[in-house]
C-alpha cells in the first residue's frame, strides 16, 4: 500500500471516530441552541467537553489557567513550554478554533518547527471542521 493511500485511510478512520463520538443535540429549538452555544463559547472546559468528547484526558489545572489567561488577554503573545505529552498542541489548536468560532480572532497564528510539524498540527483542525457533527450543526460547513 502506498504511503498516500495509508495516510488517506488513517484520515478517514479518524474522521469516522470523530463522527461517532460527537453526535449533535437533536430536536433543539433555535433559542436553546443559541444559549447552549454562547455558554460553550464562554467556557473553554465546557467547549472541549462538548465538541471534543473523544479527548483522552481531562483538562489539568495548568491547561485551564493558561487558556483562561489567553482568553482574558486576546492581544498577548505567548510561548507555552510544557513537558512532553502535556497536550501543548492540542490545547492550542482547540483554543485557536474556539477563538475563531467566537469571531474574536480574525487571524490566528500557530507556529511549528517544520513543514511536517505544521501539517501535523493542522490535521486535527481540518478533520474536526470537516467531520465533527457537533461543530457542523452549530457553526455550519
Amino acid at each position: 500500500m502506498s504511503k498516500n493511500r495509508r495516510l488517506l485511510d488513517q484520515y478517514r478512520q479518524a474522521a469516522k471516530s470523530i463522527v461517532a463520538d460527537t453526535l449533535p443535540v437533536q430536536n433543539e429549538n433555535i433559542v436553546d441552541k443559541q444559549k447552549r452555544i454562547a455558554k460553550l463559547l464562554s467556557n473553554y472546559g465546557a467547549f472541549i467537553a462538548y465538541y471534543f468528547r473523544y479527548a483522552s484526558a481531562p483538562l489539568a489545572d495548568f491547561h485551564i489557567g493558561v487558556t483562561n489567561y489567553l482568553l482574558k488577554h486576546p492581544r498577548c503573545f505567548a510561548a507555552i513550554e510544557w513537558a512532553r505529552d502535556h497536550a501543548k498542541s492540542s490545547t492550542m489548536w482547540m483554543l485557536a478554533l474556539m477563538l475563531a468560532l467566537k469571531k474574536e480572532a480574525s487571524t490566528v497564528v500557530l507556529v511549528s518547527k517544520s513543514y511536517d510539524a505544521a501539517e501535523k498540527l493542522l490535521e486535527p483542525i481540518k478533520k474536526n471542521l470537516e467531520s465533527n457533527p457537533r461543530l457542523i450543526a452549530d457553526f455550519g460547513d
